[in-house]
């Protein structure tokens, strides 16, 4: 036993009365975006968080807290049920939720800032398996081959965040590894006991794997593997599959070099990796993004200028290429061409641009094959810049291999309902519904509200009028179920002379310059529409919008206040103001 895996065993035993046998369920429900500064330091520059509850996704406004800048290398963690971000760290430093230096959170970077403190996937944070009040933070630094000029990680290094009482690095930068290693990458798993954790880390320009398996009783080094051909190593990132069955790794290289994208099968029992697959695309190198679908289906590598699908369930997975999206050119006010991904709690896939700007992309339908997986380029609006980055989360809800020879603990994949609902553009009382639901259901048992009901997996709903319906979900499987429900508002519900719905929505930036985001939360619109008003009453603007996300020109319209009304057929359902400047 390593001198960690003492000094952890220790401090689980210090804090098992507070141990729970409960599974993390979303403490990736939160994210933090933004770009070197706090609050008021330069026009977008600033932090922001994101909200996934309820698979609907709520920007909030810019955060008021001092300098801290963010980068590609984003990690962090919320509470179980996701209400709140417990720390997180920029490459830098640990903050707490509320964004002030952890106990003992500082100078936790001593290597060349000029080489940049923020590989992507550069740490990963981790619960400690049994413990609801320690977590792991491993990271990596960049240096410089003086010869080669290659940029590689020298070594991996641990820490051990206490969030209770206070939030408190207890071990701080604890190496545990030293070699040349790949330029961030860092990612885990489940193992096949549901419980504990596999970190693979590969070496730079090798065909070797460093492996790490982490349990209540510490960080277990296990030998590392040597398999294939080697990788060719470059700006990039790692994933394991929501599933687990699959690592993939995806290198950019440069604009001659291009791409190349290694794909393994992967054992969560033995943490060994197979059946190798390499890739190499002659394109355009500045991008690095690499994810995989909710369900394990697509893999979606962004390399700047495309988006490429691929079929993981194909006989020959290279073979089934699909090129879904082509970056349009767009400057805001630099490239926002695509960069790095990350898959949400909602089931949507969302990527940095190219370059600082106030968006992201989004993929709404990954399990979706080809052009229907719905690529939408800065399709979300922020209220502050954002440099590259998104957050590096795990798969959090993995449960046991079932039935497997490491299925020993008698964890029980008792399934977790979840949801999303997608109202169709062109039908308005028309729905898609996404399942989103983990641990391995064997049924799902839909009840929309109306009366009518379904035991497809994700399926489509046409309702005959207007109301409000709850809409449930019932998953099982030999284990147990579990039930989620939530209310849909379909257009309008009752006469004229009735109350009006209570509409929840959000309006921004404001002030807005070329253009402002109206965020419909929770109510599918009949017929709606948003209309502008100057200061003496004279409609200005009006256009249709939907259930989520609506951007709104309003370059051409010189500064000023001005008043806006969402109306549904005909009603007015709320207003408010919105400042134009330039």
């Amino acid at each position: 036993m390593s001198l960690f895996q003492l000094r952890l065993a220790f401090l689980v035993g210090a804090f098992c009365l507070l141990c729970s046998s409960l599974l993390a369920q979303y403490p990736d429900n939160k994210w933090l975006l933004g770009y070197e500064g706090g609050f008021g330091v330069n026009d977008g520059f600033g932090l922001v968080e994101l909200d996934f509850t309820n698979n609907r996704l709520t920007v909030g406004e810019e955060l008021e807290v001092p300098v801290i800048r963010l980068g590609r290398n984003i990690s962090l963690i919320s509470t179980p049920a996701g209400d709140s971000i417990l720390f997180y760290f920029n490459g830098l430093q640990v903050n707490n939720g509320a964004h002030e230096l952890a106990v003992n959170g500082g100078d936790m970077y001593y290597g060349e800032l000029s080489l940049g403190y923020d590989p992507a996937q550069g740490s990963l944070i981790l619960p400690i398996p049994e413990n609801s009040t320690a977590y792991v933070l491993l990271k990596t630094y960049n240096v410089q081959d003086e010869e080669t000029f290659n940029i590689y990680g020298p070594e991996l290094s641990l820490s051990i965040v206490s969030v209770a009482p206070s939030v408190e690095l207890i071990v701080k930068n604890e190496i545990i590894a030293t070699g040349e290693f790949s330029n961030g990458q860092l990612t885990a798993t489940r193992h096949a006991n549901g419980r504990d954790w596999w970190i693979i880390w590969p070496y730079e320009e090798s065909n070797r794997y460093l492996r790490f398996l982490l349990t209540p009783q510490g960080l277990q080094r296990f030998d590392d593997q040597i398999i294939g051909q080697a990788i060719v190593s470059g700006a990039g990132v790692a994933r394991f599959s929501p599933d687990g069955r699959h690592y993939a790794m995806h290198n950019a290289i440069s604009g001659v070099l291009g791409n190349y994208f290694d794909i393994f099968d992967f054992d969560r029992c033995t943490g060994l990796l197979s059946n190798q697959r390499q890739y190499h695309l002659d394109n355009y190198g500045g991008g690095n993004g690499l994810e995989f679908s909710h369900n394990s289906h697509y893999l979606y590598l962004s390399a700047s200028w495309y988006i490429y699908q691929l079929d993981l369930w194909a006989e020959d997975v290279f073979a089934s290429i699909d090129t879904v999206a082509i970056y349009d050119g767009v400057q805001a006010p630099f490239s926002t061409a695509f960069n790095n991904a990350q898959l949400a709690r909602d089931g949507k896939i969302y990527l940095s641009g190219g370059s600082s700007m106030k968006k992201l992309h989004v993929i709404d339908y990954p399990n979706r094959q080809g052009a229907a997986c719905s690529v939408r380029q800065r399709g979300i609006e922020l209220p502050v810049r954002n440099s590259f980055g998104v957050p590096n989360f795990p798969f959090h809800r993995l449960g046991p291999v079932d039935g497997s020879a490491c299925d020993t603990l008698g964890i029980d994949n008792v399934p977790l309902a979840d949801f999303r609902s997608d109202q169709d553009s062109s039908d308005y009382r028309q729905f898609f519904f996404q399942n989103l639901s983990t641990y391995e259901p064997a049924t799902w048992a839909w009840s929309f509200g109306d009366g009518s009901m379904s035991q497809d997996t994700s399926p489509v709903h046409t309702y005959a009028q207007d109301g409000v319906y709850e809409v449930c979900l019932t998953v099982s499987n030999a284990y147990g179920s579990h039930t989620v429900c939530d209310s849909l508002h379909l257009g309008m519900v009752s006469s004229t002379d009735a109350a009006a719905p209570q509409v929840a929505w959000q309006v921004f930036p404001n002030p807005a310059q070329d253009y402002f985001t109206f965020n419909l939360l929770d109510y599918y619109p009949r017929e709606a529409y948003l209309e502008l008003y100057d200061g003496v009453g004279r409609r200005v603007l009006r256009q249709r919008v939907f259930a989520g996300w609506n951007t709104v020109e309003v370059a051409n319209l010189p500064s000023g206040v001005y008043f806006w009304a969402f109306r549904d057929a005909g009603r007015t359902l709320a207003n408010g103001k919105v400042v134009k400047v330039e």
